[in-house]
């Protein structure tokens, strides 16, 4: 896709998001000294250690535990879902608000696999073949 394009769609995205957690009440307010939420979201590549975390949101979710390369998700440096990049299948704690953060792990795992399908949302992991566990 042209930068010249992508970025400015980026940033609305982001923009549309901000908006759509701030009616949510899912940032913190900056006037009661917390960090807006969104500052604390993390995706990376799983590793060995973290396996019990990944291991706890399945059983949480009631599901098996996804199998392969993982990218998993924290809030607030805890782990609250994980994304297949062998499979798509997806787990996420269903005690918090993960679906936001799920959407951007989907991107990230697309960046990943070297995808440039523009897929949003449930019917976006569909044409990617990925599999949501829910």
């Amino acid at each position: 896709m042209n930068p010249r394009v992508s970025a400015p769609l980026a940033e609305a995205r982001r923009q549309d998001l901000a908006a759509k957690a701030q009616r949510h009440h899912h940032i913190r307010s900056k006037a009661d000294g917390q960090a807006p939420l969104w500052g604390a979201l993390t995706v990376r590549v799983a590793n060995a250690c973290d396996r019990a975390a990944i291991q706890r949101i399945a059983e949480l979710e009631q599901s098996a535990a996804p199998v392969g390369p993982l990218l998993i998700g924290e809030i607030l440096q805890r782990p609250v879902a994980a994304v297949s990049l062998a499979d798509g299948s997806v787990i996420a704690d269903p005690f918090a608000a993960t679906s936001e953060l799920v959407e951007l792990m989907g991107v990230r795992a697309r960046q990943l696999r070297g995808s440039r399908t523009p897929a949003r949302g449930a019917e976006g992991w569909r044409l990617l073949g990925w599999r949501v566990s829910r």
